[in-house]
């Protein structure tokens, strides 16, 4: 995928000296659609070099590249993406509070749900596409009252902004993801919610609601 539908030169382009360049360029490829997030689509590509490609070698890439553009690959993805997935296993475990067990234990009294593996992605599935369809300040704001791993990088990174998706194909999704059906991803959805409800403040749930479409401040508002 990082090299399909391009000439590999012996020479780099030397013209791309900033940020502004570098997205300019990768614009001409999306025929310069304007539903693209740019920014969104390279930060998920540099995530995934820096999953997959040692740390040193990464870091010779990201140091040859002019500064601006280097601004756009983080030094935190290099070092948090290449340790070992048992090293990342123990640091989770480390990093969980007793409130994101609350939650995980409370999701897996539903009866599809089962267990505390299947609660954390259902937990996390839910709210990474609620995050993904605020704006980035509301995603933010939202994040920072949550418990554990849930954070902004964390549930933001693995979605894909979505803009004008209604609450209809937002359960659709999650019955697709999760191969539940729909009364079990309403139950599902809901029950995060009212968790939700329960540790963010008040302020910034009625913020939240007042980034969304009428409907999904329905389902809030029910949870």
């Amino acid at each position: 995928f990082f090299i399909d539908g391009w000439m590999i030169h012996n020479k780099p382009d030397k013209t791309m000296k900033t940020d502004k360049d570098f997205l300019e360029r990768i614009l001409d490829h999306f025929l310069r659609d304007p539903a693209v997030n740019l920014e969104e689509a390279v930060s998920s590509v540099f995530k995934v070099l820096s999953c997959r490609v040692s740390a040193g070698e990464i870091r010779k890439v990201r140091l040859s590249l002019p500064e601006k553009i280097r601004d756009l690959w983080s030094e935190e993805w290099i070092n948090a993406k290449n340790r070992s997935n048992k090293e990342l296993s123990r640091t989770d475990q480390k990093s969980i509070d007793p409130k994101y067990e609350a939650w995980l234990a409370e999701l897996s009294k539903l009866s599809f749900v089962q267990n505390r593996e299947n609660a954390d992605h259902f937990l996390k599935g839910v709210l990474g596409t609620l995050a993904s369809r605020l704006d980035t300040p509301y995603a933010r704001e939202l994040t920072s009252q949550l418990p554990g791993p849930l954070t902004f990088e964390r549930l933001r990174g693995h979605q894909t902004k979505i803009l004008g998706k209604n609450i209809e194909e937002f359960i659709g999704q999650i019955s697709q993801q999760f191969k539940i059906d729909g009364n079990e991803s309403v139950d599902l959805i809901k029950r995060v919610f009212d968790l939700l409800k329960k540790e963010v403040r008040p302020d910034v749930v009625k913020d939240i609601e007042s980034a969304l479409p009428w409907d999904w401040q329905t389902l809030i508002e029910v949870a």
